[in-house]
């Protein structure tokens, strides 16, 4: 899916690096921080997203790439840590443009960090990296406490984040991100560099399959307690779909707050000082994995476009590689992926996705919020994308810190 053939054969280079993941990646201690010239711990998965675009930046010309003309995208944690890149004074000119699908790090929720989205503080952070360390049976915060934190192998650090049931992710620690994106943003401090921004329209489907299906009224009362005031408004504004399932609504509420709302959150909180294009993606594509029941070789097992639009549906059509991954794409998948990778490969070019053949894409701007519309009858604008339900959660985030 990530194969980078097809759009590089459009006229652009493509470089994919990997980066450290959950605690081995974000993993803050006092001790950690302590020990730090910079007073910080965590977002080591960040510096290294910093490392790679400081490689690229100084080897990509000898591969005919243009050091100053690179863009950075990626989809879920991917674009979560596009939104940290441009919010950190670390990578400023390190990129040039940026592209997220479906992850934003904007809007503290109000209760926790949340799952997608939202920056924890090195208080919490801490507080996360103390409760994994007594797993590992490390007390303390002193030099023995470091150098038992660093004799732990690799296995033992993820077992303990399990047994511990604590999350490891972005955290404000005053250095890779010097405060709250919402801050940053707001005082026009980010990486001003143009964007193209976008979700999907079931990303929950499969992202949240094993959600429970409990009955009515335990539903109407879980909505009522998260949401207090606003839990007829979400209720009527859901309507349709909790006289479907109340696994699907919560699926769908879910999704739209944490995926849905962070690019628009994203959008707003670039003003009007800069390039950006929003997108939305409607066209279901077919529901396939990759499995190994009995041996080596992989299998496909696939679906018929039952998941609707799911969370990471679109990457094989960003990437072109439709005809690579998974069975039963029909002439609108190829021609919607040839579509979405151009678009891409022209933002990277000129900072524009439009171009010759292709629908014309509005520029956002925030009094009619326009949008492209990826869906499967075809490829059009459109403009305010599902505002009522979106505006239902402005008021369950901590925007800008306040």
């Amino acid at each position: 899916m990530f194969d980078g053939t097809a759009m590089a054969k459009k006229g652009v280079l493509m470089v994919t690096a990997n980066y450290r993941l959950g605690p081995l990646g974000f993993l803050a201690h006092p001790v950690l921080t302590a020990e730090s010239e910079h007073g910080s711990s965590g977002n080591y998965g960040i510096l290294d997203h910093v490392a790679t675009l400081t490689w690229v930046r100084d080897n990509i010309a000898a591969f005919g790439g243009d050091p100053d003309n690179i863009t950075i995208f990626g989809q879920s944690a991917g674009s979560w840590s596009i939104c940290a890149l441009q919010a950190s004074p670390l990578a400023r000119g390190l990129f040039h443009r940026a592209i997220g699908h479906s992850g934003g790090c904007f809007g503290a929720p109000r209760s926790h960090l949340s799952a997608a989205g939202g920056v924890a503080t090195a208080t919490s952070g801490h507080d996360v990296g103390l409760a994994i360390s007594a797993e590992l049976g490390v007390a303390g915060e002193g030099p023995d406490a470091t150098a038992a934190l660093r004799a732990a192998t690799p296995e033992a650090v993820m077992a303990a984040q399990t047994a511990a049931g604590r999350g490891t992710g972005l955290l404000v620690d005053g250095w890779v991100m010097p405060t709250l994106a919402d801050d940053i943003f707001s005082t026009g401090e980010q990486n001003d560099v143009p964007v193209i921004l976008g979700s999907m329209s079931d990303e929950g489907t499969t992202l949240y399959a094993g959600m429970p299906e409990p009955p009515h009224d335990e539903f109407v009362a879980g909505i009522r307690s998260q949401y207090g005031g606003q839990a007829d408004a979400v209720l009527a504004a859901y309507a349709d779909e909790v006289a479907s399932s109340t696994r699907t609504v919560g699926q769908a509420i879910a999704a739209d707050r944490s995926f849905t709302w962070q690019m628009r959150a994203w959008a707003r909180a670039m003003g009007e000082t800069n390039d950006v294009y929003l997108y939305h993606f409607s066209h279901a594509p077919p529901v396939f994995r990759l499995y190994r029941p009995d041996g080596p070789e992989l299998e496909y097992a696939a679906g018929r476009r039952g998941a609707g639009t799911y969370h990471s549906g679109d990457l094989a059509y960003a990437f072109g590689n439709v005809g690579l991954v998974g069975i039963e794409w029909n002439d609108r998948d190829h021609e919607l992926s040839q579509q979405m990778s151009q678009y891409w490969v022209n933002f990277a070019t000129t900072g524009n996705p439009n171009g010759e053949g292709l629908p014309e894409w509005p520029k956002y701007e925030r009094a009619s919020e326009p949008a492209i519309h990826f869906a499967t009858d075809g490829t059009a604008a459109t403009s305010k994308v599902r505002e009522a339900k979106l505006d239902l959660f402005d008021s369950i985030y901590q925007v800008g810190g306040n």
